[in-house]
């Protein structure tokens, strides 16, 4: 998995802007938290479920500069 992973990264940086791309894989804890509130059904407290909705803006601003 982290062959897999490492050349992924690599591929994203050879296809997209390491300016764009290192900020997004920087984002992976969201992954697990979405997955933990569909597979585990935990439960976000507001404060929690403000910083992932921030995340979530900071990769579209990110995305579209």
């Amino acid at each position: 998995m982290g062959i897999g992973a490492s050349l992924t990264f690599y591929y994203a940086l050879e296809q997209g802007k390491v300016s764009i791309v290192v900020p997004l894989t920087a984002m992976y804890p969201i992954v697990t938290v979405i997955l933990a509130m569909v597979v585990l059904r935990e439960k976000l407290s507001p404060v929690q479920g403000v910083g992932v909705i921030l995340a979530i803006v900071a990769i579209l601003l990110i995305s579209i500069g």
